[in-house]
């Protein structure tokens, strides 16, 4: 059986990713955004869910029994291409925002327990910052840059969150979307309608799914982009048995669940109604 390409582990069968064709970020996409290291563009994807708040994989930020440096986002990224030349550079239409605290459950800092691995990651205006370089160093000067005290969230929009089962059938029409790292830097790409679905899976808070995501989509909602609701995020890719010949492996989820949707919610700055 031919071997599955690093970079293509995750993809479930044939490829159905396509990407999305932005000319400037507008809502819903411009809530979903890149980490990005001090010196490097790129790392995992991640998406507002509060006027504070970004959601996204805990081992991004959490790894090893160390906090990696991918500490800023850039909601809305996309990559503009020239008429003539077709040259493309990135664009941060809301640039970048630094980190101000990262949430990681003690279930993931302590045993890396796959259903942990959520991480809420707030910011504040304080920490905006306006300036960007594109790839070849020159200031970017055709885009308009926030300058005032909104939060993320009101600036660029915010998904809501709603609690699931590991197969229901809300979940089945949720997409992944995010930045493939086997495509060119700053493009977003979703898998659209995920064919096989969303399976229950050896936990209640994991599911396996079919949607094709690579490496650089961890961290990416389960996302429905018809009602704006994220039902969890991706999070894994893992090798399957001979019993699925078509493919070498599948993907894993975690859900928001009655479970844990009320640590989110206080992480992530949302209203908590006590009964």
């Amino acid at each position: 059986k031919e071997k599955v390409r690093e970079d293509q582990r995750g993809i479930v069968g044939s490829d159905s990713r396509t990407k999305i064709c932005l000319h400037e970020s507008c809502y819903p996409y411009s809530t979903i955004g890149e980490f990005d290291s001090r010196t490097e563009k790129g790392g995992c994807t991640g998406t507002v869910i509060s006027p504070t708040a970004v959601l996204t994989a805990a081992h991004c930020h959490y790894f090893n029994g160390q906090w990696t440096d991918l500490d800023r986002f850039a909601p809305g990224r996309y990559r503009k291409y020239r008429r003539v030349s077709g040259k493309g550079k990135i664009k941060n239409p809301y640039g970048i925002w630094i980190a101000q605290t990262r949430t990681i459950f003690n279930g993931w800092i302590t045993a890396q327990n796959l259903r942990n691995d959520f991480a809420i990651i707030t910011f504040s205006p304080t920490l905006y910052n306006g300036g960007d370089e594109d790839e070849e160093g020159d200031e970017e000067d055709d885009e308009e840059y926030y300058e005032g005290n909104l939060n993320i969230g009101d600036l660029v929009g915010y998904m809501g969150i709603s609690a699931t089962t590991n197969d229901s059938y809300d979940l089945q029409f949720a997409t992944v979307t995010g930045y493939s790292y086997d495509k060119p830097d700053g493009e977003m790409w979703t898998s659209g309608y995920c064919h096989g679905g969303f399976k229950k899976a050896y936990d209640d808070v994991i599911t396996y799914h079919d949607c094709d995501g690579v490496k650089g989509h961890d961290g990416a909602a389960l996302l429905d982009l018809e009602y704006n609701l994220v039902y969890g995020i991706n999070v894994a890719d893992v090798p399957v048995g001979p019993e699925y010949p078509d493919q070498s492996f599948t993907n894993i989820g975690v859900i928001i669940h009655e479970s844990n949707i009320g640590l989110i919610n206080i992480a992530a700055g949302l209203q908590v109604n006590i009964h």
